[in-house]
């Protein structure tokens, strides 16, 4: 994207590569009950992961049994959180347009195994809980009639930890890779799903290598 160029320019101009105040005004974004869903289920995704990583580390009990209660509970809110996301993506949420670039298609590559992800997470943990006849704050969370099923509910439960992790791994690239975009190519990306950041948090030019300069869009003093 290339902006128009004026041969008069001032101190207080934008430097190149820099997104000025009525630039980042016209970036597209996502719609808000997009970002308020993608942030909902990241903080939910996140805590329920140390939740179930703290529960290893307690005695057994009943403080033990009522954390697996919650890290379920907390589960089945992700899953209707996720299932509402769909529906929300597929109707009412705003379509955005997509580069050609190999970033690009790498990055809807890692939006799409997150997906996946989250949905083989959510399914092995429903696994999980009825393969074991887990409690949910004192209820027994299988039915009766899924007992015939139990040797395949037993074995999409051992994938449930690494569905887990693996969802979190990604989860922590995908976030590296929104902050680089942000601090270091200063391409906007970050601001589509987290517009309140603005200019903030911004790796000054002169901090950073030429190569990396060069990686920045190519905007040239307005």
């Amino acid at each position: 994207m290339t902006y128009p160029t004026n041969a008069s320019s001032s101190p207080c101009d934008p430097s190149p590569g820099t997104l000025s105040s009525v630039e980042r005004d016209h970036i597209e974004r996502y719609d808000r009950g997009s970002i308020a869903l993608h942030w909902g289920m990241a903080v939910l995704v996140g805590l329920n992961w140390l939740v179930a990583e703290g529960r290893g580390l307690l005695p057994k009990g009943e403080l033990k049994a009522s954390v697996l209660s919650t890290h379920i509970a907390v589960g089945l809110g992700i899953t209707a959180l996720l299932v509402i996301r769909l529906i929300w993506r597929a109707s009412l949420g705003h379509r955005m347009t997509h580069g050609t670039s190999l970033a690009d298609r790498i990055g809807r590559a890692a939006h799409a195994v997150l997906y996946v992800l989250l949905g083989a997470t959510v399914c092995t943990g429903i696994a999980h809980a009825i393969a074991h006849r887990s409690h949910l704050f004192g209820w027994t969370v299988p039915p009766d009639f899924l007992s015939p099923f139990h040797g395949v509910l037993g074995f999409l439960s051992g994938l449930h930890g690494i569905a887990a992790d693996s969802l979190i791994i990604l989860a922590g690239f995908h976030a590296v890779a929104g902050l680089m975009h942000h601090a270091v190519l200063e391409d906007g990306t970050l601001l589509r799903m987290l517009p309140i950041v603005g200019s903030r948090f911004r790796i000054p030019e002169e901090m950073l290598p030429a190569t990396v300069l060069r990686l920045r869009p190519s905007r040239e003093r307005k």
